[in-house]
């Protein structure tokens, strides 16, 4: 916040990134951003509001302090009517919305989005280190590399067992998009999993950028590939031997 003179920090409830912000009056601003994330300043505290969605939203704009648009990703658009944040219908349109505007004198709002035309970022491939490709796994452990750039919001390694009729799940690992190395469960020593198998096991790693991503608050929905912005993955067999 400026205040004339000097630009001040304000504690705000949220870790998630946001993206943008409307100023009615010195008690009244609002902010938007990642995971459907609604905030406002009343003059004395910055406060959270349920949106009723987990998109990014990019845009925000007032006719007044009883009627605020707010849009996102997946054509959301978001309408606050003094009380509450509501979704509004936006038949047969998915792409994204970056911008809205709104006029006191009018009952048209105008929203600005994009055709998916994607530019980035780029997330880098994944390079396992251990085990790596047709090596065998004789470790507890897990650990890879990749090339520096946009880091991702999750990773996601998945081992199974190749078959004809589909691959079995044997063990799945989510987590932190900069995490490069994990301890494998001590399996041997909780009753009632059989741990990984010895023999010729399959090794998928995702790394996935996805805004509002919560490693803390995550769902399956997460995991729908359709909602990731981008994504890096790499498939390959390994061998795991008695150790």
């Amino acid at each position: 916040h400026y205040n004339g003179t000097a630009w001040l920090k304000k504690s705000a409830p949220t870790v998630k990134n946001l993206r943008a912000v409307e100023a009615l009056s010195a008690d009244n601003v609002w902010f938007v951003g990642e995971g459907g994330t609604i905030l406002q300043w009343n003059g004395d505290s910055i406060v959270s509001y349920e949106s009723g969605t987990e998109r990014t939203l990019t845009g925000i704009h007032a006719k007044n302090a009883n009627d605020i648009y707010a849009v996102g990703a997946r054509g959301t658009v978001l309408h606050y009517d003094g009380v509450a944040w509501s979704q509004v219908s936006v038949p047969n349109y998915s792409q994204n919305m970056n911008d809205i505007l709104t006029f006191e004198d009018s009952s048209r709002v105008y929203t600005f989005g994009d055709h998916e035309l994607f530019l980035g970022p780029m997330v880098q491939i994944p390079v396992m280190d251990e085990p790596q490709e047709n090596g065998t796994l004789t470790q507890d452990y897990l650990d890879w590399h990749f090339s520096d750039g946009t880091d991702p919001h999750f990773q996601m390694l998945k081992i199974a067992i190749p078959g004809m009729m589909g691959d079995i799940p044997v063990w799945t690992f989510i987590g932190e998009g900069t995490i490069d190395a994990i301890s494998l469960p001590d399996f041997q020593n909780i009753e009632g999993t059989p741990g990984i198998p010895e023999g010729t096991l399959k090794m998928t790693m995702y790394r996935v950028y996805k805004e509002g991503f919560d490693i803390d608050h995550f769902d399956y929905s997460d995991l729908n590939t359709m909602d990731w912005g981008a994504w890096a993955f790499d498939t390959f067999f390994f061998t795991k031997v008695a150790q």
